[in-house]
């Protein structure tokens, strides 16, 4: 080549060089090509498998990860849930005496300070008493506890047991100490069970304040949210008129550009866009419209929901046009109503009522039936189950006269009170709940309206939680 370079001409024996060349060359830039598609091919499955990787990875249950309890332990995410309720040394466990809630490692340094705890009289007097009651029971019951005798002014220092003390005293006066000493016992009892009351009642009233305060903010959060996508919207429509707008063109100019003409267009409409960009964009327009007003409209129902729900077990729920909707159970247009959602807590159990207006069962056309319904909720994971309160269910009179209830306890056997794996649990409740002439002729329906009540006994609930 550098001959041929040189020269300026290519001689028959350099042309028969690069003719035998060729061929090589050509299977050699074939082999590359095939080589560089391999490679891309390659490249492009390794960057797919590193995506799915990163997705697996996000959701793999064998993931590492700590104790939300902050034992420090960490585990494959799918034991966590068996950790938390068998070997976590800070899960909650219960005193069998007391019946607070106490981290398991701890469970041995609050006996020794639990005022339920029994302990043994360091007097030896045989007797076993609760420790918050130890100090009565040394001052009025334990015989062995010494003490001055009576009269001891007229002694120097004597002292003896009380046994001993009783016998110098007559047989009415060891009777007024003796019936002393019992009612200062049964006194101090009441006093430590009013004050534990209290406490509870006080722990719960500063829950109930906490949850009405995060519930005012998450509501307002809401508005906030809800009057953002508004004005998204308003501007949208506003995008949308102006667009229609500027779709008046001149149809005559229209029709003289899409015909075309010899001569150049002219300068005002060589940039307008077509009928069909202008269609594309407010057909587009309008679709984000759809879609912000259906965020809307389901943003208008969450508040309503959240502004009607009720986190302390206690639901009251108003059933208006009471007539039509009985004669649509009867007429089978709609089998039976549901209550919206309500909690035992914030994290709680999740449940609803369900009503038959026209019966159901065997209570079908002559009774109301009114059922309570367990949900599946967010936290069930860290409750505890089978679901164990006791539920009172009420049709609420309007005039003042009692009111219709009905109570029962769940049956811990039954798959109605159990966790729930569909979304909610088969009903369970009264068939026979009221009489629906007794209804429709009594107190209860007024103006077409009644009102049922749901009342969930919430207090052994108290630190019912594996962990906080």
């Amino acid at each position: 080549m550098d001959e041929i370079s040189r020269s300026g001409q290519i001689t028959r024996e350099n042309l028969n060089q690069i003719q035998r060349g060729g061929p090589a060359i050509a299977m050699k830039m074939d082999r590359l090509r095939k080589q560089a598609r391999l490679l891309e091919q390659k490249v492009g499955k390794a960057l797919q498998k590193g995506s799915n990787v990163q997705e697996h990875i996000i959701g793999c249950e064998y993931e590492d990860i700590r104790c939300p309890n902050g034992c420090n332990q960490r585990l494959p995410k799918h034991l966590i849930e068996q950790h938390l309720l068998q070997s976590c040394p800070r899960r909650l466990v219960e005193c069998e005496y007391c019946k607070a809630k106490i981290p398991s490692v701890e469970l041995e340094d609050h006996y020794e300070k639990c005022e339920l705890f029994p302990v043994d009289c360091r007097y030896e007097c045989g007797a076993m008493k609760i420790r918050g009651l130890l100090k009565d029971h040394y001052e009025f019951e334990c015989p062995k506890v010494v003490v001055a005798r009576p009269y001891s002014f007229a002694s120097v220092n004597f002292k003896d047991t009380k046994d001993e003390v009783l016998d110098h005293l007559p047989m009415e006066s060891r009777e007024t100490l003796r019936n002393a000493a019992k009612c200062s016992s049964e006194l101090g009892i009441k006093s430590t069970e009013q004050s534990r009351k209290f406490e509870n009642e006080t722990k719960r009233d500063g829950i109930l304040e906490q949850m009405v305060s995060g519930q005012a903010e998450e509501l307002q959060a809401e508005k906030r949210r809800t009057e953002e996508f508004r004005d998204g919207v308003n501007s949208l429509k506003r995008n949308l008129d102006e667009l229609k707008r500027s779709e008046q063109l001149p149809r005559g100019n229209l029709h003289q550009l899409q015909m075309g003409s010899s001569h150049a267009p002219s300068p005002q409409y060589a940039s307008a866009p077509s009928d069909s960009q202008n269609n594309k964009r407010i057909e587009k327009l309008e679709n984000q419209v759809a879609l912000q007003d259906n965020q809307i409209a389901e943003l208008n129902l969450k508040l309503q929901l959240l502004e009607a729900t009720s986190y302390d077990g206690n639901m009251i729920w108003k059933i208006d046009n009471f007539e039509k909707k009985r004669q649509d159970e009867i007429s089978g247009k709609s089998p039976s109503l549901y209550s919206p959602p309500f909690y035992t807590s914030r994290f709680g159990y999740k449940m609803r009522a369900r009503i038959y207006l026209n019966g159901e069962g065997k209570g079908k056309g002559t009774h109301i039936s009114l059922f309570l319904v367990v949900m599946k909720g967010e936290y069930d994971a860290l409750l505890k189950w089978p679901f164990p309160c006791k539920t009172t269910l009420k049709l609420l009179a309007q005039d003042g006269n009692a009111h219709i209830t009905e109570e029962f306890c769940p049956d811990t056997n039954s798959s109605s009170f159990r966790r729930p794996s569909p979304e909610m649990n088969i009903a369970s409740g009264a068939p026979f709940f009221a009489n629906q002439q007794r209804v429709m002729n009594g107190s209860y329906n007024k103006d077409n309206c009644i009102f049922v009540q749901v009342i969930v006994d919430t207090s052994i609930l108290e630190n019912s939680m594996h962990f906080p």
